[in-house]
């Protein structure tokens, strides 16, 4: 065995165990049931915001309101 691919075989074998412990590390650290119910709310929230802002009644009247402004 070269001593290049010694080195090389302890640099993969380093990173392999850095990825390892990151992901044991991130999976103890999953959000409770608690948060995970509460970004459902928000995303539902986000949803219905977006159907507001894109329906063309609310372009319309923020079109009537700034030309009110302008008088």
């Amino acid at each position: 065995m070269h001593p290049f691919e010694l080195v090389a075989i302890i640099v993969f074998l380093g990173i392999v165990s850095k990825m390892f412990s990151d992901y044991m590390k991130n999976k103890k650290e999953r959000p409770p049931a608690e948060t995970d119910d509460r970004i459902e709310r928000l995303e539902e929230r986000v949803r219905v915001l977006e159907q507001i802002v894109t329906d063309s009644g609310y372009e319309l009247r923020r079109k009537f309101r700034d030309l009110e402004r302008e008088d």
